[in-house]
């Protein structure tokens, strides 16, 4: 068994053991945490639904995030968050992940290849940090930020955020 999938299944785990749902709101990993979540077996009993809000637009019509929330640029902390908190929202979820970042190949407003804000809310409650990794090219980079995204939630759930 490989890291990530060690990974996806001690959250899978986590949350089994909290009786708690999870929602996901991906940008920059096209939804990659949802397709490695959705590989447990019963997936169903504790994860609602995602998001791959890719734009702008995407963020503010499907997702829900408030526009103001974007005035600091789509990668961002405070988007982060906001993604985070807006799946919570729309998944009727009591934890949520989010992921927004530049995968690659090349920079995007200001922020070098394989650089993301990963976030995780709960209620009120919330945990972000900005990533960053050596560009390794598109594909590695966005499980990069995917499995990093992951080992924030797993410590989240330790920590009982």
């Amino acid at each position: 068994m490989g890291q990530v999938e060690r990974l996806y299944k001690e959250v899978a785990e986590l949350l089994k053991e909290r009786g708690a749902t999870l929602a996901t709101a991906e940008s920059c990993t096209g939804g990659r945490i949802a397709s490695l979540l959705t590989q447990v077996a019963g997936a169903s009993e504790w994860y609602r639904g995602g998001v791959v809000a890719y734009t702008r637009e995407a963020k503010i019509h499907v997702l829900g995030v408030p526009e103001e929330e974007l005035t600091d640029g789509l990668v961002s902390e405070r988007c982060a968050i906001a993604m985070a908190r807006a799946a919570a929202d729309r998944f009727g979820a009591d934890f949520a992940l989010s992921t927004t970042g530049v995968c690659g190949p090349s920079s995007s407003e200001g922020m070098l290849p394989c650089g993301a804000w990963i976030a995780c809310a709960s209620g009120e409650r919330r945990a972000a940090f900005f990533f960053q990794a050596m560009n390794r090219g598109r594909e590695q980079n966005i499980n990069a930020v995917a499995e990093e995204a992951l080992q924030l939630l797993k410590e989240v759930l330790r920590t009982k955020l």
